[in-house]
């Protein structure tokens, strides 16, 4: 068999083991490539390590420190407690509001999952607390997130352009 059948194999094989049993599909599917690169392929370590995207993964590590470190202090807290008063009261504004942080912190860095981490706990308690339906602030904080990953200084835009 040529070596792209085998990677292909690999995937799936990745794939399904981290279904089926509690295992981190990324060191799976890493130890895959070695195998498959180094054994199989008779390529040299540092080919397969060529292939590795580490200005992307240094990119999402950083990101996800910073974000975390932000979370942890409060700071996210405390933006979105001003984004409420900014909306003065105005129930309706309340999910915009959600949307335009979630789309400017997907932008500046984390990319749509992380920011919907980030953001989803403190909009759904924001909506619990002035009536707001949970599934129009989920909404609304999943697009801007969405809408906010297409940033080209986002994770998603390194990745496109």
């Amino acid at each position: 068999m040529d070596a792209a059948t085998l990677s292909l194999g690999a995937l799936a094989i990745a794939i399904v083991v981290s279904c089926t049993i509690r295992l981190h599909v990324g060191f799976l599917a890493i130890s895959l490539a070695w195998v498959v690169g180094v054994y199989i392929a008779d390529m040299s370590a540092a080919e397969v390590m060529s292939g590795f995207p580490t200005r992307l993964f240094l990119t999402l590590a950083g990101v996800t420190l910073l974000f975390s470190q932000a979370q942890a202090n409060g700071t996210l807290d405390l933006i979105a407690h001003k984004a409420v008063l900014l909306c003065r009261g105005n129930v309706g504004v309340m999910p915009m509001m959600f949307f335009a942080l979630s789309f400017v912190l997907a932008s500046i860095g984390p990319g749509n999952i992380a920011s919907v981490a980030l953001m989803a706990p403190m909009g759904m308690a924001v909506a619990g607390q002035v009536g707001i339906p949970a599934f129009l602030m989920a909404i609304m904080i999943g697009n801007g997130a969405n809408a906010g990953s297409l940033s080209p200084i986002a994770p998603t835009g390194v990745i496109v352009n």
